[in-house]
């Protein structure tokens, strides 16, 4: 009876699912799960022994030797900040178990990482005071202090009331350490101005003259050609066909000029709206240009 009692118990606290039973289970996969990730370590895998390393945490959250190899299979990952919070939680897990031997190790480890992690810091001067900040989606409580970060790119978030959301990406390197301006201004367009001095006349008085030689050229080859086609037509001698062709490039070099002394003229700067009109004037009495509008 005494057996028959004995193996009674047992089925029922299997049964039941004995916290004992389970506990011993856990403890038998996290050791057989450490015992993976310092394989792993040994043969340069740090990260697949990191995740070795992080099963078995999930399974026994208190072993110091767990956060201490967690530590240093991070550090070869070159991710120091994450690699000095669990060699942190190392030291004050080790110490409550008086494991003063790996609280050694991991300080030792602390004090040569903490000269090689990336740290961002926070000027918010410009912000409101209710500003919160965000480095890849996790709040950063105090923003007067450095943010440890692992060496890479950074998403940099912050929100404030009646504020527009502000965003920024920031890429820093182990050993060094930015600076993120948190400001909601918007914007502004860059505002473009004449220098102090500068003056739209040069290029008016430039155009002006261009205008004028231009007309004078065009006017005097018209003429030139009338009188020359008048005395051919008088006289009936042979007909001038070489001069009469370039009289004709001429003015048509002439108008040209016209029309470039007007471009210079419409299109120098000036700060109200100005017309300006450049003709040649043909009579039977007279020849000249005229220009009218404002100067």
């Amino acid at each position: 009876m005494r057996g028959l009692a004995t193996v009674v118990v047992v089925v029922v606290l299997h049964g039941l699912g004995s916290p004992l039973a389970r506990a011993d289970s856990n403890q038998e996969q996290a050791d057989k799960l450490f015992v993976e990730g310092r394989d792993l370590l040994k043969q340069g895998n740090a990260k697949a022994a990191c995740e070795k390393f992080e099963a078995a945490h999930k399974l026994d959250a208190a072993a110091p030797g767990l956060m201490l190899n967690l530590g240093i299979c991070y550090e070869k990952q070159g991710k120091v900040a994450t690699s000095l919070r669990w060699l942190r939680q190392a030291v004050q897990a080790s110490l409550a178990a008086k494991l003063p031997d790996y609280a050694k190790d991991a300080n030792d480890r602390i004090t040569e990482l903490e000269k090689k992690v990336a740290r961002i810091t926070f000027d918010v001067s410009a912000a409101p005071a209710d500003t919160q900040v965000t480095i890849d989606s996790n709040r950063i409580e105090n923003l007067s202090q450095p943010v440890e970060v692992d060496g890479g790119s950074h998403t940099i978030e912050a929100a404030a009331a009646s504020q527009p959301p502000f965003t920024q990406t920031v890429d820093v390197a182990n050993g060094s350490t930015k600076t993120v301006v948190i400001n909601f201004a918007p914007d502004k367009p860059p505002v473009v101005t004449t220098p102090a001095g500068k003056s739209p006349w040069p290029r008016r008085l430039l155009g002006i003259g261009v205008g004028v030689a231009g007309a004078g050229v065009a006017v005097f080859s018209t003429v030139t050609a009338k009188n020359t086609q008048d005395d051919y037509n008088a006289k009936g001698g042979s007909k001038p066909t070489g001069k009469m062709t370039l009289l004709g490039v001429t003015t048509v070099t002439g108008i040209l000029a016209v029309g470039a002394g007007a471009y210079l003229i419409i299109t120098a700067p000036k700060a109200e709206k100005r017309e300006t009109a450049v003709a040649p004037v043909v009579t039977h009495d007279q020849v000249g240009i005229a220009v009218s509008g404002w100067f």
